[in-house]
């Protein structure tokens, strides 16, 4: 600044600050004035102190009878003193309102080009240079956001798919820790549901939190802090449009919520529906039932489609009236902030730079609200996992150091099945399956329990194989009751094989080894050739490295055990082999063996203990003299040679083994 500037603005400043302003500032050689050193670092203090007096400087030609070179003459030689210019300057301020700050502030600004046009700069230059100083920072700092937009981005997607996979594992290993009763309670269809498509929903629920939500307080933090040092005077305007917005999402949640509940049972269903369609599609189509499962289908799937409507329509009002609310709030500030202007209560640049910060603070809002369109639904599938996750196993293992593993592992021989006052009822049922079931499967023989449909055999089986736990009384294995071992030392001996068929996609080696991956290649021949399965096997161009599909689905009816069902319980060399099938199979498969091939004892298939055979009767047509059986599984026990004469409708198990092939 010129020294006449210069001496000026000292006489207007009071005692202190013209100290803090005479040490700013260097005298060059020309007579001017130029900042130095410490006034840069006290820049904003000093376009504070010097803001007014420059004004009044520059200004004081368009004032009558004001001459502030007299003036300072005047003060240099005493005649006046700094107080009464203070009050003059005070008085001026006053006169300018509330906003007398942001008018001098402004003028301010014409003051110091008039002053650097006086000095003969070329404020173009000066401009053009700062120009291009601030646009190489902001695409400096462009450059900077989008890579930690990169960043953040590749962070969130791989936090949420380790949250996805983390849940996913953990849902598996508890559904597999289950029971058939917390299997049955769920549905294989939910869970099912509940491990891909929930799990899903949180995975992309997270993503988006990490990414716009965390975001968004950001930016709504930065608006207010702007808004806060360019005017307060409607600051109410964006608190009345924050408030709207949280009602207007508050609303919505209400509305939508139950159907978002609704929405993922609704799922459950069509999964369930499709499942059953397509495990029983050739029942289906034998009894031309298709009209009717198409309609079952057709209801399941129409009730989903019609809640996603609900619940899409109700948010399809959301965007349309934030982009309302956030045009409103322009509007309103640019109405209000007109008749601030045309009081002269602020400037125009302060109603531009309002409506800026304003729009940021509310699209961060604008942002959550988007958010909050999936959040319901993430938080009902949250709930829904948590749900399996926090159901605890019915079945559990005994302590480590209470259970009898040692115990049982180091019997050898045979093994004695010993059910004791034995009674058994599924779930909240009140009636029993099983009632005071009595008997002992002894070594080397076959005890076979006869009844009919549904009386009770498989769930035999299944309490020897502790998938279920007996309501009263108890069942030992060789003298140690099945509830004091752990579930793996109990089934390594016994092989188990189901009523129902089943193979896994795989080969026909994977299925037989399907309890040891690493099964030398001479046992499974041997488990195969057990159980009668290697002529099928010999059928097949490729062996054992034949593919199955999923369930066996290539391979027809009659052999589909042969493959893998049966040898797979035999492989291991079980104490006791379970079996639960058609009593005609099961005496065709023994009638069907060679001369001590099936169930001699000491053969070399692992030296089954007490194999036990559960069976439903073939229909006969020649009605042989027979004696009916107890219908009550337990009362009614013969040896496998027996059963022969075994009515069409009852059904029979059969429990231990016999010393020679009947």
């Amino acid at each position: 600044m010129t020294a006449r500037t210069h001496d000026l603005v000292a006489m207007m400043l009071p005692e202190g600050d013209e100290k803090t302003f005479d040490a700013a500032y260097a005298k060059t050689d020309q007579g001017t004035y130029k900042l130095n050193a410490q006034g840069e670092k006290e820049q904003a203090e000093l376009d504070r102190m010097v803001s007014l007096p420059l004004v009044a400087i520059h200004y004081s030609h368009q004032v009558p009878d004001l001459d502030l070179d007299q003036a300072l003459q005047a003060y240099q030689a005493g005649a006046v003193q700094k107080q009464q210019i203070l009050d003059m300057l005070d008085k001026a301020k006053e006169q300018m309102g509330d906003m007398g700050d942001s008018i001098v502030d402004q003028q301010a600004i014409s003051a110091a080009r008039a002053e650097y046009e006086q000095l003969g700069y070329n404020l173009s230059d000066i401009q053009m240079r700062y120009l291009v100083r601030i646009g190489l920072t902001m695409l400096g700092l462009a450059a900077l956001g989008m890579a930690v937009a990169i960043l953040v981005g590749f962070l969130a997607s791989r936090t949420a798919a380790k949250v996805g996979a983390t849940l996913r594992a953990k849902l598996f290993r508890r559904v597999v820790s289950f029971s058939d009763a917390e299997v049955q309670s769920f549905s294989a269809a939910s869970l099912i549901t509940r491990g891909t498509n929930d799990v899903q929903l949180i995975q992309m629920v997270t993503v988006m939190l990490l990414r716009m939500v965390l975001y968004s307080p950001i930016l709504a933090i930065g608006g207010i802090i702007m808004v806060s040092r360019t005017n307060l005077a409607m600051s109410w305007i964006i608190v009345l449009a924050v408030v709207v917005i949280g009602i207007l999402i508050a609303v919505l949640m209400k509305v939508a919520m139950p159907k978002f509940k609704i929405m993922q049972k609704l799922i459950d269903r069509v999964n369930l529906v499709s499942r059953e369609m397509l495990t029983g599609l050739p029942v289906i189509r034998a009894f031309d039932r298709q009209p009717f499962e198409e309609q079952r289908f057709d209801e399941a799937s129409t009730r989903l489609m019609k809640t996603q409507l609900f619940t899409n329509r109700v948010m399809t009002f959301m965007m349309p009236l934030m982009m309302l609310i956030m045009n409103g709030v322009s509007v309103l500030i640019v109405w209000v902030g007109g008749g601030y202007i045309d009081n002269g209560t602020i400037q125009t640049g302060d109603l531009i730079a309002f409506i800026t910060y304003a729009m940021v603070i509310i699209m961060s809002f604008l942002m959550i609200g988007m958010i909050s369109i999936m959040l319901p639904r993430a938080d009902v599938a949250a709930q829904r996992v948590n749900e399996v996750l926090e159901k605890q196993p019915t079945i559990c293992d005994p302590a480590p150091e209470t259970a009898r593993d040692a115990e049982l592992a180091g019997r050898t021989g045979g093994a004695r099945i010993v059910f004791d006052d034995v009674s058994f009822k599924y779930g909240d049922s009140k009636e029993c399956v099983l009632e005071n079931l009595d008997f002992a499967c002894e070594p080397g023989q076959t005890t076979a329990i006869i009844g009919s449909t549904g009386s009770g055999k498989s769930t035999v089986v299944k309490l020897i194989e502790r998938f279920y736990d007996v309501t009263c009384g108890s069942i030992t294995v060789d003298g140690v009751d099945v509830r004091d071992v752990s579930q793996e030392a109990l089934r390594a001996q016994l092989g188990y094989v189901p009523q129902k068929a089943f193979l896994f996609s795989g080969t026909i080696q994977s299925n037989i080894a399907y309890s040891d991956e690493g099964m030398p290649e001479e046992r499974v021949e041997l488990a195969a050739q057990v159980a009668q399965a290697s002529d099928f096997i010999a059928s097949k161009a490729e062996g054992l490295d034949a593919e199955v599909s999923q369930g066996g689905t290539n391979v027809s009816g009659g052999p589909a055990p042969a493959p893998g069902h049966r040898p797979r319980a035999r492989h291991r060399g079980p104490g006791v082999p379970l079996r639960r099938q058609l009593l005609g199979a099961g005496l065709q498969d023994r009638r069907g063996a060679a001369p001590g091939a099936a169930h001699a004892p000491g053969r070399q298939d692992g030296g089954h203990r007490g194999p036990a055979h559960l069976h439903h009767p073939a229909r006969r047509q020649d009605r042989r003299a027979r004696r009916r059986p107890d219908r009550r599984p337990g009362h009614a026990r013969r040896a496998h040679g027996e059963l022969r004469g075994v009515p069409g409708d009852s059904d029979v198990a059969a429990l231990g083994r016999g010393t020679e092939r009947r």
